[in-house]
Order: structure tokens, then sequence, then C-alpha cells
């Protein structure tokens, strides 16, 4: 990327980066979520527990920078998306993966095992105590994994950058090259000069955003547990 202008506000196209953003995180949470949720409930209750734990411990410490590269192997180059918002939110969802799957494994073990015991001694199976007992009871816990999963990927910017690429448009499509607010600051501050003043006010603007989804999530956790009587 050649150093470009140093841009002020009044040509800062905020339209283009947010609905970028939207739709990455979009389409990893509408991909990938339901891998993670199987992920945990069949390792914790059902599947071989060793070899997963060893596998999500792996992929825990592995770099954001490795997924994206990964994210360019597979999904850019071998299944041909391109360098687009859909290949940028499959690569995330990969990212979120174990993630999601230890913060929820540990909401799974909150749950006291007199639950389990009571619903297997009235006669439900394994898969009827998983889905009727211990999950309404973990729920506040899934939401936390939500939420930093949330958070990780609202400020990533290395994986994106392969995956996604760095194109400031109004106009946005799933298949076409975008960016996200993260990766919009790194672009700003590699300019020469760098444009700090504009990069602050992406950071602000992405706290904002956490901090809304925070207490939005939070919200609507209590609205739940009053209307179905869920524990926490």
């Amino acid at each position: 990327m050649t150093p470009g202008p140093n841009i002020s506000m009044d040509t800062f196209r905020f339209r283009g980066k947010h609905w970028g953003d939207l739709g990455y995180r979009s389409k990893c949470y509408g991909t990938h979520q339901p891998c993670p949720h199987s992920g945990w409930t069949w390792k914790g209750h059902v599947g071989p527990k060793k070899i997963i734990k060893q596998m999500t411990n792996n992929l825990a410490g592995v770099p954001s920078i490795v997924f994206g590269l990964f994210g360019m192997a597979l999904f850019v180059n071998k299944l041909g998306f391109g360098d687009s918002i859909l290949a940028g939110g499959l690569t995330l969802g990969l990212l979120v993966l174990p993630i999601v799957i230890r913060t929820t494994e540990e909401s799974l073990k909150v749950v006291p095992d007199d639950y389990r015991y009571a619903s297997l001694a009235l006669g439900a199976s394994k898969t009827q105590t998983t889905f009727k007992v211990i999950l309404p009871n973990a729920f506040s816990g899934i939401l936390t994994a939500t939420i930093l999963a949330i958070g990780r990927i609202i400020g990533e910017s290395a994986a994106l950058v392969f995956a996604i690429g760095t194109a400031i448009k109004d106009e946005v499509s799933l298949t076409d090259k975008s960016t996200s607010l993260a990766v919009h600051i790194w672009a700003m501050m590699t300019d020469e000069p760098a444009n700090i003043e504009l990069s602050t006010t992406i950071a602000i603007i992405i706290l904002i955003i956490v901090l809304s989804l925070n207490i939005s999530v939070k919200f609507i956790s209590k609205r739940m547990i009053r209307k179905y009587g869920v524990r926490v």
C-alpha cells in the first residue's frame, strides 16, 4: 500500500467502514457460532475431553496473524472468495472458536452436579439433560463468552489485513474488498504523516461500540432471566 495523504475528518467516510465491521462480524457469528456451541457441548458431555481440550488449548495460543495467513490461503486463494467481507468473517470465526469453547466450558462446570444427577434420576437422557437443564443454567456464562468473542474481533486488525483488505468504500458487499475500523487505524498510522487525530477518533468509536454491546447483552440477559426464569 502506497502512502496516501493525511485524510481530514471531512473526507472520513465512516459509513463504509462501519458497515464493513457489521458485515464481517455478522458473517463470523452467523457461520461459526453454532460450531463452538456444538463444540463445547460435545466436548463437555459427549466427546473425548482430553483430545478436544488439547486442540482448543493449542488454537488459543496461535497468534491472530497466523489465522489471517490461514484465512488468506484457504478462503481467499483456495476457495476463491478473494479479499472480501465473506473471507474476513470466516477467518474471524476460526479466530474466536477456541475462546468461545473454553469460556462456555467453564460455564458448564459452574452448574451444580446435583442438577445433572436429578435430571438423570428422573429418567431424562444425557442429551435432554444437556439441552434442557445444563444449558439454561449456564446461559449467563454463554453470554459472557459471546461478549469476549465480540470484544476480540471488533479490535482485530492483523487477521483482517490479509482476508478483507484495506479498501475504503461507501458501497459494501460481502464479496468485495472493504475494511474495518481497527484496520483503518492501522492504515492511518502507516501514512506519512500519520493521522493521529483520526486514528484516536476511530479508537474512541470502537470503545463506544464495545461498551454498548456489553450493556445491551447484560440488559437482554436480565430480561430473559426474568421472563424464562433462567438461573444465573
